[in-house]
This record gives C-alpha cells, sequence and structure tokens, in this order.
C-alpha cells in the first residue's frame, strides 16, 4: 500500500511571515519605545501638565501592543490545530448569480454616481460647519494660532493628531488620514501662499467614499438576486439628502456606509466558500468599519449572530471548519 500524502493546506505560509513580523514591530514597539510607567500619561502627570494625543499614543499603544503580541503567540502556538483543510468548506446556496451583473445595471449604477458628483460639487466649496472645523484643525491640518509676539503663527497637528486625537468622539481616523494625504498632496502641487485649508480638497474622500458606497450597495443587492432593486437602491441613495450631504463634508459617515454592503458581500462570500482569504477580508473590512465609526459596532453584532447561526445550522464536516474560522477572525 503506497503511503499516503501528508495534507496541504490552502493557508500558504505567508500569513506566518506576516504574524511573525508583526510580532517583530510590536516586541521593538515594547523595548525600545517609550513605556507607559515613565513617559507618556505618567510624566504629564507628574509635570502637572494636561495630557497630549501623543502622550496617549505613549502610554496606550505600549499595553496594546503586549496585549497583541500574547494573542499573536497564541495564534501561531496553536496553528496546527485551526488552519483548516486544503478545499474550504461552503453552502452553495450564498453562491452569486452565475451571470454577470447586466449591463443595464452598469451603466444605471454608473449615471447615479455622475447624478450624485452633479449634486455635490456645489456643497464641496462651502465653508466648514462645526464639526468639520474641529476634525480638520485637530487631526487634519491645524490651524492659525497668535504667537507671543502677536504675530499668526500656523499650528500643524501631526501625525500622531490624525490617529490619536480623540478628546471627542469626532475623529473618525480612516477619513482623517486620507483627507490629510489628499491635502498635503495638493498642497506639494499647488503651493499656496498660506496653509489655510482648501475644502474642497479635504471633502474629495468623502465624495470618493459615496460613489463607491453606490456600488457597493448596488453589487450586494444584485449578489442576492436582485438586480433591478439594486439598481433602484443605488439611486435612492444618489438621490437622499442625507447621503448628499455625507459625500460633501469632512466627516467618515460616507465611507462607513460604503463599507456596510462590503462587510455583508465579505459575509456571504465566506458562507459561500470559506477560504481563509475571505474570511480575512472580511476580518479586515469589520476592524475598517468599526476603526471609521465605532457606532456600527450593533450591525457587525447582527452580522456576525447570522453568520454564527448558518454556520452553525450547516450540516457535515465544514461545520467545525466554518465555526473555527469565524471565530478566528473576529
Amino acid at each position: 500500500m503506497a503511503a499516503s500524502r501528508p495534507p496541504s493546506f490552502a493557508f500558504l505560509p505567508w500569513p506566518l511571515l506576516l504574524l511573525c513580523l508583526i510580532a517583530v514591530v510590536l516586541s521593538l514597539r515594547l523595548v525600545i519605545g517609550g513605556d507607559p510607567f515613565s513617559d507618556g500619561l505618567a510624566e504629564r502627570e507628574l509635570l502637572g501638565k494636561r495630557a497630549r494625543p501623543q502622550d496617549f499614543a505613549t502610554t496606550y499603544t505600549w499595553w496594546m501592543s503586549a496585549v497583541n503580541l500574547v494573542v499573536i503567540g497564541v495564534v501561531l502556538a496553536t496553528w496546527r490545530r485551526w488552519r483548516g483543510p486544503e478545499t474550504p468548506p461552503g453552502d452553495a446556496r450564498f453562491a452569486a448569480p452565475s451571470t454577470r451583473p447586466p449591463g443595464w445595471l452598469l451603466g444605471g449604477v454608473a449615471l447615479a454616481m455622475v447624478g450624485l458628483v452633479i449634486s455635490a460639487a456645489p456643497r464641496l466649496t462651502h465653508s466648514l460647519w462645526e464639526d468639520e472645523t474641529y476634525m480638520v484643525v485637530r487631526s487634519i491640518a491645524g490651524q492659525y494660532e497668535m504667537g507671543d509676539d502677536g504675530d499668526l503663527e500656523f499650528e500643524a497637528a501631526g501625525w500622531l493628531d490624525t490617529f490619536f486625537y480623540y478628546r471627542k468622539p469626532n475623529n473618525h481616523v480612516p477619513y482623517s488620514a486620507a483627507a490629510r494625504v489628499a491635502h498635503e498632496s495638493w498642497a506639494a502641487l499647488a503651493r499656496p501662499e498660506h496653509q489655510l485649508v482648501n475644502e474642497v480638497v479635504v471633502r474629495l474622500p468623502a465624495l470618493a467614499a459615496a460613489l463607491v458606497g453606490l456600488g457597493t450597495t448596488a453589487w450586494l443587492v444584485w449578489r442576492i438576486g436582485l438586480p433591478m432593486a439594486g439598481l433602484v437602491a443605488a439611486w435612492l441613495l444618489a438621490l437622499h439628502p442625507w447621503y448628499l450631504r455625507f459625500s460633501s463634508e469632512v466627516r467618515g459617515y460616507s465611507m462607513m456606509l460604503a463599507l456596510l454592503p462590503a462587510v455583508s458581500i465579505a459575509a456571504l462570500r465566506a458562507l459561500e466558500r470559506g477560504s481563509w482569504p475571505r474570511w480575512g477580508v472580511f476580518g479586515a473590512l469589520q476592524m475598517l468599519l468599526l476603526w471609521t465609526y465605532p457606532g456600527a459596532l450593533f450591525v457587525l453584532v447582527i452580522v456576525n449572530l447570522y453568520l454564527l447561526f448558518e454556520v452553525a445550522r450547516a450540516a457535515g464536516p465544514e461545520r467545525p471548519v466554518q465555526l473555527t474560522r469565524l471565530f478566528v477572525v473576529n
């Protein structure tokens, strides 16, 4: 009798290398970065000064690096137990339609995008309102301040402010980062005489995300077998006053609305064929959604409860494999 071949696995070695690289970065943060006992918030408290975003970053990135290093260690130590079989499990009930999206659907969604751009364009030049101003000043660009000599000086927001300024729940971090990249790129090319913010530039990521949201919404509804409803949904969003507002403001809500259907699509794809890449995309989109707007947590709770229900009711050997992958990516 010929010796049986050892099983091969769909989860290729590169995820192991990626996890090891992350573990090295986290270890370096713990060893050579500031520690929470003498730096960061502890130092500011001893000095009797108000804590800054970089102080919160120094303190809490140390603790969270330690926590995540433990999590990665557990994942690596139990690798052989949960990496799963080569052939990913799945359920044909959740397969995408056998035909490609019809041309009329693609064309109709494209027209809805054009309509949204036409409607939103006039609002891009409006002055910034309160929440937009706070986000631009504290997390994206900065502001002019009166110096000791009476002259105006520009106090720029640093990248630590972009990622960590959260005295109010008003910093949609991925949006702030995108708007900052857009504005700094524009400033490098245009070389304006002053450092005032260009309202159009910092709002462009919102419009781009809103256009993507029309596409992900139509894609989700088409995927569940309702192409006409997908077209109607895209047009309803394009014409909706609140969607128009979100598409032309320095806020992360349009990004959130683009990610919500994307998370649902990723969940359906994982149920259809539960490969590690599909589950990984689902986990990554969840993280990005929560980072953009933590208030979307209740949606993810419902999505994961639905996934748990569908996986638990599945028959056959795929049930424990899918349950394990659902648990690991979360």
